[in-house]
């Protein structure tokens, strides 16, 4: 698993585009969620997860990583880094 720690990574400025232009949403068809609660919704609902940025020290659950969209990015960040990637003010 990668580990990024730049605000510049593609990765972190997609998910803060997603975060705070709903017209980007729109036209793509993705979003972001905040919380494992909200990501095991989502695989359990089918829905294609392309991507998930980890805090240091988290772990994704085998019942979830199976779920993911073929292909997609797993990520690990410090805690700091993954809040500026987030427009959620609590998940």
């Amino acid at each position: 698993m990668e580990t990024i720690t730049s605000r510049k990574n593609p990765f972190v400025k997609r998910l803060r585009a997603l975060g705070s232009e709903s017209a980007l949403r729109r036209e793509t068809g993705e979003t972001v969620l905040d919380g494992l609660k909200l990501l095991e919704e989502a695989v359990g609902c089918g829905a294609a997860v392309t991507g998930v940025l980890l805090g240091e020290g988290m772990e994704l659950p085998p019942r979830l990583s199976d779920g993911l969209a073929p292909g997609a990015e797993v990520l690990r960040a410090p805690g700091e880094l993954v809040s500026y990637a987030s427009p959620v003010m609590n998940s």
